[in-house]
């Protein structure tokens, strides 16, 4: 379970986003609605986002699985939204340990199973998170 977002305007942007991608009839509008207000939510305020890196999480699950009619299968996109949360430098204080082991296994399966291109860059950071040296823990 995700923790909620401290900010209203966020919170209030998850839930539309919740509403969106859970009601009877998804439309492709609805689903294309639901990531651009997830992407804000995870996008750094510096960037003009909130901050709220957990959205990278539900972004992954849609990728990795694909959600009809509009969110096609990208294993590599998935691949980069877990990689994205397990770098975070809030990871480790923010989220559950059970959270991000399941992230780090759904982020290994996809590579594992060559359902994700990794960049160099990429896979670099895979090997940072694989040793403890990123996502705000000891090492990182």
């Amino acid at each position: 379970r995700l923790p909620k977002p401290q900010d209203p305007a966020a919170l209030a942007r998850l839930f539309d986003a919740q509403r969106l991608l859970c009601g009877r009839c998804v439309s492709e509008e609805d689903c294309e609605a639901a990531q651009a207000l997830l992407e804000e939510l995870a996008s750094p305020a510096e960037a003009g986002g909130f901050g709220y890196f957990p959205a990278w999480l539900t972004l992954a699950s849609l990728f990795e699985t694909g959600f009809e009619p509009a969110i096609e299968q990208d294993g590599s996109r998935a691949a980069g939204y877990y990689l994205k949360v397990l770098t975070h430098a809030e990871a480790a204080s923010g989220l559950s340990a059970e959270l991000l082991d399941e992230a780090a296994t759904q982020l290994c399966s996809l590579v594992k199973d060559g359902r994700a291109l990794l960049g160099e860059e990429a896979l670099l950071e895979l090997g940072r998170v694989g040793q403890g040296e990123a996502g705000g823990g000891p090492g990182g």
